[in-house]
């Protein structure tokens, strides 16, 4: 009898032990799996970062490539003093600018002439892609420091004189304005 006690403590201590260790292996499965999985969602946001920079860099640079937009570029970086639009090429003074962005007391554009609508239709494409571009921020599709070293520049000139962000309110692009002055930041003078 003690002989089958024996071997019944001595097999019971065996399938403890196996147990055990088969429990241990499992954790320790577990935990490489967990940091196996860990490592997975690091390199997953890492790659997600540089998909969410390289679309903000395609929406700048569809901006600053385009050609209904370069004119408007051009006109605030004071790099040209004529534009071209729509086969017309018109030379454009600050008081061009001046006269084409503002409303008479009815609401209507003082210039309503062919170079007052060159110059509104550049900037209204400017002011579009803008808009596009806040809403892309807003769903955190692409991240504001992405999108901040190469428009910043354009949106400190635009933020300085408040035409442009007058203008951009009165025709509705309320929130291109709004992404002018969070670009432009603080020192806009």
């Amino acid at each position: 009898m003690t002989d089958l006690l024996h071997d019944v403590t001595v097999l019971d201590a065996v399938q403890t032990i196996a147990v055990i260790a088969g429990g241990f292996w499992t954790l320790v499965r577990w935990r490489d799996a967990v940091r196996q999985r860990a490592q997975e969602v690091r390199q997953r946001e890492q790659e997600l970062k540089w998909k969410r920079a390289k679309l903000a860099w395609d929406l700048t640079d569809q901006i600053h490539e385009a050609p209904d937009i370069a004119p408007a570029l051009a006109l605030l970086d004071h790099e040209a003093d004529e534009i071209r639009l729509a086969d017309t090429t018109y030379r454009v003074s600050d008081d061009d600018i001046a006269a084409a962005l503002h409303f008479t007391s009815t609401g209507e554009f003082e210039d309503v002439t062919p170079k007052g609508r060159a110059i509104r239709a550049s900037l209204d494409a400017l002011l579009y892609a803008l808009e596009r571009l806040d809403h892309a921020i807003r769903l955190e599709l692409i991240s504001p420091t992405d999108v901040f070293a190469p428009t910043r520049y354009y949106a400190a000139i635009m933020a300085r004189d408040r035409r442009y962000l007058d203008y951009a309110h009165r025709i509705g692009y309320t929130r291109a304005a709004q992404l002018v002055e969070a670009l432009a930041g603080p020192s806009r003078s």
